[in-house]
């Protein structure tokens, strides 16, 4: 941890690469912080090293429609969009967002994507 450096952080490990998902990004950081604090209080000897284990992939796929990768078993289709929304939602980090969130799906749900037409934008700055 002494020679930690911004370049170290973007680097390649070849002996023992990890797949860049924001699984292992989320992790690395948990690592990050727990090893740091325990330099900080003069623990450094009991600073392991990093270690990942793959708990599985989820992807959305529009239309309600979704897949899910995990060791044991594999799914698709709206129950696998439905747990990619659970799992959306429990990361979200602050209150206000678990609130916000689950209202726009709602109102997404019920009137559709709000989408801006650039076209329409591009005339309108074009008259001006």
């Amino acid at each position: 941890m002494d020679q930690c450096s911004p370049l170290e952080d973007c680097s390649f490990i070849e002996a023992n690469p990890y797949p860049c998902t924001a699984q292992v990004a989320e992790r690395e950081g948990s690592y990050v912080a727990k090893s740091l604090g325990l330099l900080a209080q003069g623990k450094g000897s009991e600073v392991e090293s990093f270690s990942w284990k793959n708990i599985g992939m989820l992807a959305y796929l529009g239309d309600y429609q979704g897949l899910a990768d995990f060791p044991t078993s594999k799914l698709q289709g709206f129950k696998s969009w439905i747990l990619w929304r659970s799992v959306y939602f429990t990361k979200l980090g602050s209150w206000r967002s678990r609130f916000q969130v689950p209202f726009d799906w709602m109102r997404t749900f019920i009137w559709g994507r709000d989408v801006l037409s650039f076209r329409w934008h591009r005339e309108l700055m074009d008259h001006t």
